[in-house]
C-alpha cells in the first residue's frame, strides 16, 4: 500500500468530499470533449480528441463532477474479459494535481474487481493505484 503524507490527505479529502464520482455508464460525451480541450498539449489532434470524446459514450466511462459539470473523466476498454485497460483519462488543466487521477483509477479498479478482473492490461491499473506506473503526467518534452 502506498504511504500518503497527513498534508496530501486531508489536501485530497478537502478537495475529493466537494466531488461528485459517477459512472460506469456516463452518456455525455460533450462534457468529456470540454475537458479534453482544456488540455491541448496532450490532445491537440482534432480527430483523436473527437474520438476520445465519443467513446466515452460507448466504454464504460468514470467521472468526477463539480457543480453537476464533468471535471475529469477516464475511460476504459476491454480485450478480453480479463484484460482491460485504461483507454483515455482527462483532468481539467485547472485541477490537475488535485487527487482526481487517484479517485478515478481507484473507482476503476474497484469495479473491475467486482467484475472479476483480476488483472488489468497494458495501461495496468494495478501499477497506477499503487504509484509504480511509471507515467508521468503531462505532455513529453522535446
Amino acid at each position: 500500500a502506498r504511504a500518503w503524507r497527513p498534508a496530501v490527505v486531508a489536501r485530497l479529502a478537502r478537495t475529493l468530499g466537494r466531488m461528485n464520482n459517477i459512472g460506469p455508464e456516463l452518456h455525455r460525451p460533450e462534457e468529456c470533449e470540454s475537458v479534453l480541450r482544456t488540455l491541448p498539449g496532450w490532445f491537440g489532434i482534432e480527430e483523436a480528441l473527437l474520438m476520445y470524446a465519443v467513446d466515452t459514450d460507448k466504454l464504460p466511462t468514470f467521472a468526477i463532477e463539480e457543480d453537476g459539470r464533468i471535471v475529469s473523466f477516464l475511460s476504459l476498454m476491454e480485450h478480453f474479459p480479463e484484460s482491460w485497460e485504461v483507454h483515455c483519462m482527462a483532468v481539467h488543466a485547472r485541477l490537475r494535481n488535485h487527487g482526481h487521477g487517484t479517485a478515478l483509477l481507484a473507482a476503476a479498479e474497484r469495479w473491475l474487481v467486482d467484475k472479476g478482473v483480476r488483472r488489468s492490461g497494458p495501461a495496468n491499473l494495478n501499477s497506477a493505484i499503487s504509484g509504480n506506473s511509471g507515467h508521468q503526467a503531462g505532455p513529453r518534452k522535446a
